[in-house]
């Protein structure tokens, strides 16, 4: 098994070096990429949520630019890889959407009266 997930890992590398190297992607994309990769390295040390502050601070150089890690941003979360919310004047990126209680919250809520709306 460690064999097969090896070899999918450079298949992985190798196909994202030629789409680098012969795809010309918007560049939202390509920061989107590297803040999601940045962003994962979060994911296995436990994080569950990351201020949008801490990435204009720490984060990746080139995203450190308010509108290029927005724009970044926005894409990951079109592709469902975090959920935005806010508490006070802070913003936070929840690194795990899939496990967010906001969609939950909002059904259960609602659904009682979806019939009145």
């Amino acid at each position: 098994m460690e064999t097969l997930e090896a070899a999918i890992d450079v298949c992985f590398w190798y196909s994202d070096e030629f789409l680098r190297m012969f795809a010309s992607l918007p560049q939202e994309e390509i920061d989107a990429h590297e803040l999601d990769a940045w962003l994962q390295l979060r994911r296995e040390f436990g994080e569950r949520f990351v201020a949008k502050n801490a990435i204009l601070q720490k984060g990746p150089g080139q995203l450190r630019k308010v509108k290029r890690l927005d724009q970044a941003i926005e894409v990951l979360s079109s592709q469902g890889k975090v959920l935005l919310s806010k508490s006070g004047n802070v913003t936070y990126l929840d690194l795990f959407p899939e496990r967010s209680m906001s969609k939950l919250i909002t059904r259960t809520v609602l659904s009682p009266y979806k019939s009145s709306i």
